[in-house]
């Protein structure tokens, strides 16, 4: 049957030609469109077709900047930490990653740009950028932009805080089991899992906890360079661990040796604590001034003492 061909809600300067389906359009202005094109044969029935058209001027633009572990917005930059830019139109490569130390500056023609410095750069992709932030006093305002050969993006305003507490965790989502390891084994503090090294503890084992930005160190390295192991890089700051509500005794905190960005907190589970698949674990740190920050909640896998 014979079939007739529509366009509607075209853009300004749009233009569809029904006789031959062509749709023709050179865009002034960036922005979301969507075009409904629709087909009907002589017995008036009729399909339809939704199709989006994303214009981008091609100069990158941030939505958000979060904290590099729990995705936080409230805690973004502290001297050394690891923070995520989110956006659009950061580099056209899907995804690079830094394969060197100390990280580069530049990442698939990409470089961030806080105050006057450029900042070191873990990962670049079109629509993220995770980077470390610089060592600037507490306090300070920040102005955060991305740039590129297409452009500079709008620069995106924050403060340097003395800590971002974030815990790392098994899935990536800032949420759930965390990053924790048995001391004296390499196995995940978790539930018995076939295709991860895991096994929940056990009341009065020794755990490490990673996660990032828990303040200023001593003998701490420049900014994109790994920490050392002689000397270790110590956190300045008294760290508490607080596993299902129970205080648990820190025997070390500071930065992992051949790691940017990366801290360790060794901690001994109490033995009055609670067991379970899913037992809530908190880091917190005391900030010169008295205050205290807290870490997004994880969890860890602890079964009764034989």
């Amino acid at each position: 049957m014979a079939v007739t061909l529509s366009a509607s809600n075209l853009p300004p300067g749009a233009v569809f030609e029904p006789n031959t389906g062509n749709f023709d359009w050179k865009p002034l202005l960036s922005g979301a469109y969507v075009v409904v094109f629709k087909a009907t044969n002589s017995l008036g029935i009729a399909s339809t077709k939704e199709t989006s058209i994303q214009v981008s001027t091609g100069r990158p633009r941030i939505v958000a900047a979060t904290n590099g572990a729990n995705y936080s917005r409230e805690l973004v930059c502290s001297p050394g930490a690891l923070a995520i830019l989110f956006g659009e139109d950061f580099t056209e490569e899907e995804s690079v990653h830094a394969s060197q130390l100390p990280l580069p500056t530049q990442l698939g023609g990409l470089r961030v740009k806080i105050n006057d410095v450029y900042a070191p750069l873990l990962h670049v992709s079109p629509t993220q950028v995770n980077f470390q932030c610089p060592d600037i006093q507490t306090g300070e305002r920040l102005s955060i932009s991305v740039v590129t050969e297409t452009g500079t993006s709008t620069a995106l305003d924050t403060a340097m805080l003395y800590s971002t507490p974030g815990i790392f965790t098994l899935d990536g989502s800032g949420g759930g089991q965390g990053a924790i390891l048995l001391a004296d084994r390499p196995r995940i503090a978790m539930v018995r899992t076939a295709d991860v090294p895991s096994q929940p503890a056990l009341p009065g084992d020794y755990i490490s906890i990673y996660a990032q930005g828990l303040g200023p160190t001593q003998n701490g390295p420049a900014p994109g360079h790994p920490a050392g192991a002689d000397p270790l890089s110590y956190l300045e700051a008294p760290i508490r661990v607080m596993i299902g509500g129970v205080n648990a005794e820190v025997t070390f905190a500071g930065l992992v040796p051949g790691f940017v960005g990366l801290c360790q907190v060794n901690a001994r589970i109490p033995t009055s604590v609670q067991t379970g698949d899913r037992v809530p674990l908190v880091l917190m740190v005391t900030e010169p001034g008295g205050e205290v920050r807290s870490s997004n909640m994880v969890t860890i896998a602890i079964e009764p003492g034989r």
